[in-house]
């Protein structure tokens, strides 16, 4: 939703469906050399395969990107 592509590179299907299975990604497209490296931590820590590693929903709701989007007057 941040860039209207998901971070899932690959020249065919299969390989695309082989790098989300196994969380291979990269932000190197143009779309993503505006995204602040706070929403590039935050898709980090919420594709992180290793759940213990992962965000909890509370953390993800309290990461720093969130809140400062959500404390902006609208």
């Amino acid at each position: 939703m941040i860039t209207g592509e998901e971070p899932f590179y690959g020249k065919t299907a299969s390989t695309i469906k082989l790098n989300n299975k196994n969380v291979i990604y990269e932000f190197d497209s143009v779309l993503w050399r505006n995204v602040s490296m706070e929403a590039k931590d935050w898709i980090e820590r919420a594709l992180c395969k290793n759940p213990k590693l992962r965000f909890t929903p509370d953390e993800a709701l309290r990461h720093s990107w969130l809140c400062d989007k959500i404390r902006q007057p609208l």
